[in-house]
Protein backbone atom coordinates (compact mmCIF):
# COMPACT_ATOMS: atom_id res chain seq x y z
CA UNK A 1 0.00 0.00 0.00
CA UNK A 2 1.13 3.34 -0.91
CA UNK A 3 0.67 6.29 1.35
CA UNK A 4 0.63 9.73 0.03
CA UNK A 5 0.92 12.71 2.36
CA UNK A 6 -0.78 15.64 0.80
CA UNK A 7 0.01 18.06 3.57
CA UNK A 8 2.41 20.83 2.84
CA UNK A 9 5.93 19.97 3.76
CA UNK A 10 6.19 22.24 6.75
CA UNK A 11 3.10 20.65 8.36
CA UNK A 12 4.09 17.11 7.69
CA UNK A 13 5.30 14.89 10.47
CA UNK A 14 8.87 14.31 9.97
CA UNK A 15 10.56 11.12 10.63
CA UNK A 16 13.12 11.26 13.40
CA UNK A 17 16.39 12.09 11.91
CA UNK A 18 19.17 9.94 12.82
CA UNK A 19 22.48 11.66 13.62
CA UNK A 20 23.61 14.92 15.08
CA UNK A 21 21.79 18.19 14.77
CA UNK A 22 24.56 20.52 13.62
CA UNK A 23 22.56 23.65 14.28
CA UNK A 24 22.28 22.81 18.00
CA UNK A 25 25.98 21.98 18.20
CA UNK A 26 26.91 25.27 16.59
CA UNK A 27 24.52 27.13 18.92
CA UNK A 28 25.98 25.53 22.06
CA UNK A 29 29.55 26.04 20.81
CA UNK A 30 28.86 29.73 20.26
CA UNK A 31 27.27 29.96 23.72
CA UNK A 32 30.27 28.22 25.35
CA UNK A 33 32.67 30.51 23.48
CA UNK A 34 30.78 33.61 24.65
CA UNK A 35 30.80 32.33 28.26
CA UNK A 36 34.55 31.60 28.06
CA UNK A 37 35.28 35.03 26.59
CA UNK A 38 33.12 36.62 29.32
CA UNK A 39 34.97 34.68 32.03
CA UNK A 40 38.29 35.65 30.47
CA UNK A 41 37.32 39.34 30.43
CA UNK A 42 36.04 39.09 34.01
CA UNK A 43 39.28 37.44 35.17
CA UNK A 44 41.31 40.01 33.25
CA UNK A 45 39.54 42.87 35.01
CA UNK A 46 39.89 41.21 38.42
CA UNK A 47 43.62 40.63 37.79
CA UNK A 48 44.05 44.26 36.74
CA UNK A 49 42.09 45.42 39.80
CA UNK A 50 44.20 43.33 42.20
CA UNK A 51 47.42 44.37 40.44
CA UNK A 52 46.44 48.02 40.93
CA UNK A 53 45.49 47.28 44.56
CA UNK A 54 48.86 45.59 45.20
CA UNK A 55 50.76 48.53 43.72
CA UNK A 56 48.74 51.03 45.79
CA UNK A 57 49.33 48.94 48.93
CA UNK A 58 53.05 48.87 48.07
CA UNK A 59 53.13 52.66 47.80
CA UNK A 60 51.18 52.94 51.05
CA UNK A 61 53.57 50.48 52.72
CA UNK A 62 56.63 52.46 51.63
CA UNK A 63 55.01 55.66 52.91
CA UNK A 64 54.17 54.01 56.24
CA UNK A 65 57.63 52.46 56.55
CA UNK A 66 59.28 55.86 56.06
CA UNK A 67 56.98 57.31 58.71
CA UNK A 68 57.73 54.29 60.91
CA UNK A 69 61.45 55.02 60.61
CA UNK A 70 60.75 58.60 61.70
CA UNK A 71 58.65 57.35 64.61
CA UNK A 72 61.40 54.92 65.69
CA UNK A 73 63.95 57.74 65.55
CA UNK A 74 61.67 60.01 67.59
CA UNK A 75 61.04 57.21 70.06
CA UNK A 76 64.79 56.73 70.56
CA UNK A 77 65.21 60.49 71.00
CA UNK A 78 62.42 60.54 73.59
CA UNK A 79 63.96 57.58 75.43
CA UNK A 80 67.32 59.36 75.49
CA UNK A 81 65.72 62.54 76.79
CA UNK A 82 63.78 60.58 79.42
CA UNK A 83 67.01 58.92 80.54
CA UNK A 84 68.69 62.32 80.79
CA UNK A 85 65.70 63.69 82.67
CA UNK A 86 65.81 60.72 85.06
CA UNK A 87 69.50 61.29 85.73
CA UNK A 88 68.91 65.01 86.21
CA UNK A 89 66.03 64.35 88.61
CA UNK A 90 68.12 61.82 90.51
CA UNK A 91 70.98 64.31 90.79
CA UNK A 92 68.59 67.02 91.93
CA UNK A 93 67.15 64.74 94.60
CA UNK A 94 70.63 63.70 95.73
CA UNK A 95 71.78 67.32 95.75
CA UNK A 96 68.76 68.28 97.82
CA UNK A 97 69.34 65.34 100.16
CA UNK A 98 72.99 66.30 100.67
CA UNK A 99 72.07 69.93 101.20
CA UNK A 100 69.68 68.87 103.96
CA UNK A 101 72.31 66.54 105.44
CA UNK A 102 74.87 69.35 105.52
CA UNK A 103 72.28 71.56 107.17
CA UNK A 104 71.68 68.84 109.79
CA UNK A 105 75.44 68.62 110.40
CA UNK A 106 75.55 72.37 110.93
CA UNK A 107 72.57 72.39 113.28
CA UNK A 108 73.78 69.41 115.35
CA UNK A 109 77.38 70.66 115.63
CA UNK A 110 78.04 71.59 119.29
CA UNK A 111 80.39 74.33 120.44
CA UNK A 112 84.00 73.28 120.56
CA UNK A 113 83.83 70.97 117.50
CA UNK A 114 84.74 72.10 114.02
CA UNK A 115 85.34 70.34 110.74
CA UNK A 116 88.64 70.47 108.92
CA UNK A 117 87.58 68.43 105.90
CA UNK A 118 84.57 66.54 104.52
CA UNK A 119 84.67 64.18 101.58
CA UNK A 120 82.00 61.94 100.06
CA UNK A 121 83.05 59.44 97.42
CA UNK A 122 82.53 55.80 96.55
CA UNK A 123 79.70 55.47 99.05
CA UNK A 124 81.76 56.71 102.00
CA UNK A 125 81.47 60.00 103.90
CA UNK A 126 84.68 61.00 105.70
CA UNK A 127 84.58 63.87 108.19
CA UNK A 128 87.78 65.04 109.84
CA UNK A 129 87.80 67.73 112.45
CA UNK A 130 88.97 68.87 115.85
CA UNK A 131 87.45 69.09 119.34
CA UNK A 132 88.44 71.48 122.09
CA UNK A 133 86.97 71.74 125.57
CA UNK A 134 88.23 73.64 128.59
CA UNK A 135 86.47 71.16 130.89
CA UNK A 136 88.26 68.08 129.50
CA UNK A 137 85.12 66.59 127.93
CA UNK A 138 86.41 66.40 124.37
CA UNK A 139 85.73 62.68 123.85
CA UNK A 140 82.27 62.84 125.48
CA UNK A 141 81.39 65.84 123.34
CA UNK A 142 82.47 63.94 120.21
CA UNK A 143 80.44 60.83 121.18
CA UNK A 144 77.35 62.96 121.90
CA UNK A 145 77.73 64.59 118.48
CA UNK A 146 77.95 61.16 116.79
CA UNK A 147 74.88 59.91 118.70
CA UNK A 148 72.96 63.04 117.70
CA UNK A 149 73.83 62.34 114.04
CA UNK A 150 72.63 58.75 114.36
CA UNK A 151 69.37 59.85 116.03
CA UNK A 152 68.60 62.40 113.30
CA UNK A 153 66.38 60.22 111.08
CA UNK A 154 66.80 62.29 107.95
CA UNK A 155 70.57 62.57 108.22
CA UNK A 156 71.19 58.93 109.12
CA UNK A 157 68.77 57.49 106.52
CA UNK A 158 70.83 56.02 103.71
CA UNK A 159 73.79 55.12 105.93
CA UNK A 160 74.74 51.55 106.82
CA UNK A 161 77.01 52.65 109.62
CA UNK A 162 78.72 55.69 111.06
CA UNK A 163 81.57 55.50 113.55
CA UNK A 164 84.65 57.25 114.85
CA UNK A 165 87.71 55.76 113.16
CA UNK A 166 90.49 57.71 114.79
CA UNK A 167 91.14 60.03 117.70
CA UNK A 168 94.50 61.77 118.08
CA UNK A 169 95.23 63.93 121.13
CA UNK A 170 97.55 66.89 120.88
CA UNK A 171 98.42 69.89 123.01
CA UNK A 172 98.30 73.33 121.42
CA UNK A 173 99.46 76.25 123.65
CA UNK A 174 98.60 74.32 126.79
CA UNK A 175 95.08 73.39 125.59
CA UNK A 176 94.25 69.78 124.79
CA UNK A 177 92.90 69.35 121.24
CA UNK A 178 91.56 66.11 119.81
CA UNK A 179 91.72 65.53 116.06
CA UNK A 180 89.10 62.99 114.96
CA UNK A 181 87.90 61.17 111.88
CA UNK A 182 84.33 59.92 111.44
CA UNK A 183 83.45 57.54 108.63
CA UNK A 184 79.93 56.87 107.41
CA UNK A 185 79.24 54.07 104.96
CA UNK A 186 76.34 54.77 102.60
CA UNK A 187 73.93 52.06 101.53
Amino acid sequence: MIEINLLPENLRLSKAKKGIDFDAVVYFAKLALIVLVGLHVLLLFSVLFYKYRVSSLGREWSHISSKNADVIKLKKDVEGLEARLGITNKLAVEKSRWARRLNSLSLLLPKGIWFNRMRASDGILDITGSVISLKGEEVDSLHKFLQALKKDKFFYSGFKSMEIVSIVRSNVSGVEVIDFSIRGVLE
